[in-house]
């Protein structure tokens, strides 16, 4: 099955578990490049060789994906805090730093969120998700811009 995933946005730190924490989901993700979030991809042990890095494809597949009824969600938490962000960002990185004859734009993001690290602007990065976030979502129909800023500046808060 190929399933789309959208990612809950940054909230501030807090004592809570970051499930508590983190409350808006984007309708439409991207990645650090600006596209559309790739999709994971799950699979029965015979369905595949095996997948690839990332979960986002089989290698050498023998059946044709499942149609998408919407019947599976993704809760996609990438950055449940600033220490775990960073945590990640140096294991995946570095793993596909390492990852032998790594085929060109496998792992790009990853590697693009290391160099960030590298250069010292990962919590910077971190920080402006909220803000990035908000801001990439869609006007909804109907909905009335007074709205709108409410719900920005509710959740913006420091």
């Amino acid at each position: 099955m190929i399933v789309p995933r959208n990612n809950f946005v940054p909230a501030g730190e807090g004592p809570e578990p970051f499930h508590e924490r983190l409350l808006i989901r984007e309708r439409c993700s991207a990645n650090p490049r600006g596209n559309r979030l790739e999709p994971k991809i799950a699979q029965r042990p015979a369905a595949a060789a095996g997948v690839k890095a990332g979960n986002h494809a089989l290698e050498a597949p023998v059946m044709d994906p499942a149609p998408d009824l919407g019947a599976l969600d993704i809760l996609h938490f990438p950055m449940r805090s600033p220490e775990q962000f960073e945590h990640k960002v140096l294991n995946t990185g570095t793993g596909y730093e390492r990852l032998q004859e790594r085929a060109s734009g496998v792992g790009i993001d990853q590697l693009r969120l290391l160099e960030i690290h590298r250069r010292g602007e990962l919590e910077n990065y971190y920080r402006t998700q909220l803000r990035d976030g908000l801001a990439r979502w869609p006007e909804p129909a109907g909905e009335s811009p007074a709205a709108r800023e409410l719900l920005r500046r509710t959740w913006t808060r420091s």
